[in-house]
């Protein structure tokens, strides 16, 4: 399955939820929108396989990034949760 995550300061979080995205799903796509993140959020991801996607303007540009991602990636399905 794929996924795109929109996160901001999720440091506390987004490791949990990918590691848990990849012991379920061993074959998933993640994208990671990163919504301005001023804390570790991004640097925990270090060492998974993700896509990241910074979207400097805040959340309503991270999801039309991460949708477009998805379109150029020819997904023709998605699951989209919160950090």
């Amino acid at each position: 399955m794929n996924y795109i995550i929109p996160v901001h300061n999720e440091a506390e979080n987004i490791s949990n939820v990918v590691r848990n995205i990849i012991s379920y799903d061993h074959n998933s796509n993640i994208c990671i929108l990163n919504s301005a993140s001023t804390d570790e959020s991004i640097s925990l991801l270090r060492g998974y396989q993700v896509h990241v996607i910074d979207a400097p303007k805040g959340y309503p540009q991270a999801l039309s990034y991460g949708y477009r991602y998805a379109c150029d990636q020819g997904w023709e399905s998605l699951i989209q949760l919160d950090g």
